[in-house]
């Protein structure tokens, strides 16, 4: 636990003026709190659980006896100060308010701001996530909205995505993108989509106007590259595989004819988009909160839908950017989305309360599964499925549920496969335990055998293990920990018991923090106790 104390202020109250003398000394007490035991007193005063715990005032009246020495008074100046934090912190109130980590303090500024809630101004300052100084009266919303976009920017892709989709949740994206601006969406977009392994690079070659991007939208930001925008949803009999012309259409500007959807169809019909666009398109469509919160937005400018179309791709399958399906698919939900009937009204204004003092954990039995995660990006498995749609199919999730399921399965043959919904297994393939398990894709030949042999081998070669130590025994002494998992969009943290630490596991670098894993969209943290 680290501390940081905004602003220190000593009154004393001398029955008699000190001289020059003392006053030198009573200088040099503060500075002694100030520099070492301030910061030593109120180290471990919080719930240990807590990585963030802002206290917004503390009064302390403390009475020194004089006849001790400078150090014991300074010690016993700095236990009244952890006394008066532990009684405060207790207590509770207004002025104390108790974040998991910084995403969870960006989810609950942006939660909040959408609402008109800024109660908790105070403490986002003291975290660098609200402007210093700022006024409280709505003026400088959209200031605080990017400062915290930057500060998750600064993270990863993950933690950008997750904002949007705390926006998106609240039933309130459309004030979001108008606070935020455009223009800093077509950034943290074009800066995410490119970390993602994107190929297709946002056209942002004139500065946004200062009134906005309406009716100029389209020419600032695309990532669509299936021809213009005044023809992106005009109908037509076309196959991608034919070339230009070939069903009685004439190519349009070096372009292919314009794609269309199939009438009536939910997602784009296999023959006017790409089998792996439309398939990728269809995965997120179903699962993707922004994709949702755009439905009812009928007026929505088209490079806005864009960017958060390229958005929900990194939501839900964010090693897909990096295909060549990922732009096709990208133009498929931006007409999906225009062709879609409005909201349905009791869904449409559904608002998510802010969740800064609850974080909800969920108790799995496979906590070391999560040790495995660095080995699926070292035997190349997210670039194999993102060149190989047609093996693997078009979304990597499915493929590293099916894969944790398979492992646990190896680790105990007579045990069977995991559950679909342990919540290691779907933190393993990027989700929060309360998301529904992905959906598998069929494909001809099942991959995950393959796989899952890579990831066996990678693992004995970690731990410097031969074929001696049987494949079962491997997997269960590595994979078979009680621990929680704590999850927000974008962010999983594994608490594992502290019983469950291992010589073996931490020599090898296996229970390291991942970190930032832009295949998996999320960020991956391990704790014990």
């Amino acid at each position: 636990m680290s501390v940081t104390v905004d602003r220190l202020t000593v009154r004393w109250h001398p029955h008699t003026d000190p001289d020059g003398a003392a006053r030198r000394r009573l200088d040099g007490l503060v500075a002694r709190l100030r520099d070492d035991a301030l910061e030593d007193a109120l180290t471990g005063t919080a719930d240990g659980r807590d990585t963030l715990v802002c206290l917004r005032r503390l009064a302390v009246d403390h009475r020194m006896n004089w006849a001790l020495a400078d150090a014991e008074l300074v010690a016993g100046w700095g236990r009244a100060l952890a006394d008066a934090a532990t009684a405060a912190l207790a207590a509770g109130g207004s002025d104390v308010v108790r974040f998991l980590s910084r995403a969870h303090a960006r989810r609950d500024l942006v939660t909040a701001v959408l609402a008109d809630d800024r109660g908790r101004a105070w403490a986002w300052e003291m975290l660098r996530l609200w402007p210093s100084g700022g006024a409280v009266d709505g003026s400088i919303d959209g200031e605080a909205l990017r400062l915290a976009l930057a500060d998750a920017q600064a993270e990863g892709t993950a933690p950008v995505v997750a904002l949007v989709v705390a926006a998106a949740a609240t039933g309130r994206l459309d004030r979001f993108v108008a606070l935020a601006g455009a223009a800093a969406l077509a950034d943290l977009t074009e800066r995410a989509w490119l970390s993602a392994g994107g190929s297709v690079e946002l056209s942002r070659a004139v500065a946004p106007p200062p009134f906005g991007w309406e009716g100029q939208a389209a020419s600032r930001a695309s990532l669509m590259s299936a021809g213009p925008p005044s023809a992106a949803r005009r109908p037509v009999p076309a196959a991608v595989d034919q070339p230009p012309g070939a069903t009685g259409q004439p190519a349009m500007d070096g372009h292919t004819a314009p794609k269309a959807l199939a009438p009536g169809s939910d997602v784009p019909a296999p023959g006017t988009y790409g089998t792996a666009s439309a398939r990728l398109a269809q995965v997120v469509a179903e699962r993707s909160v922004i994709h949702a919160a755009t439905l009812d937005d009928a007026d929505m400018d088209i490079a806005v839908a864009r960017l958060l179309a390229a958005l929900a791709v990194l939501e839900v399958e964010p090693a897909a950017a990096r295909t060549a399906a990922a732009a096709e698919a990208v133009a498929a939900l931006v007409d999906l989305r225009a062709a879609a009937p409005p909201a349905d009204g009791a869904q449409a204004g559904a608002v998510a309360a802010p969740t800064y003092h609850r974080v909800q954990s969920w108790r799995t039995g496979w906590g070391g599964l999560l040790f495995l995660l660095p080995l699926v990006a070292e035997v190349g498995l997210p670039d194999r499925v993102a060149t190989d749609p047609d093996r693997y199919g078009p979304a990597l999730r499915p493929v590293l549920h099916a894969l944790a399921r398979r492992i646990i399965a190896r680790a105990v043959p007579d045990g069977g496969p995991a559950a679909p919904d342990d919540p290691a297994v779907l933190a393993f393939c990027g989700l929060p335990p309360d998301r529904e398990p992905p959906r598998p894709v069929p494909v001809v030949d099942d991959p995950i055998d393959d796989e899952a042999d890579g990831v066996v081998a990678a693992l004995r070669r970690r731990l410097v293990v031969d074929d001696s130590i049987a494949e079962r025994a491997l997997l269960f002494a590595t994979c078979r920990r009680r621990a929680e998992v704590e999850a927000d969009p974008g962010w999983i943290e594994v608490r594992l018991d502290l019983d469950e630490v291992s010589i073996e596991v931490r020599r090898a670098g296996l229970d390291l923090d991942p970190g930032h894993l832009p295949w998996l969209g999320c960020v991956v943290r391990f704790r014990y106790g």
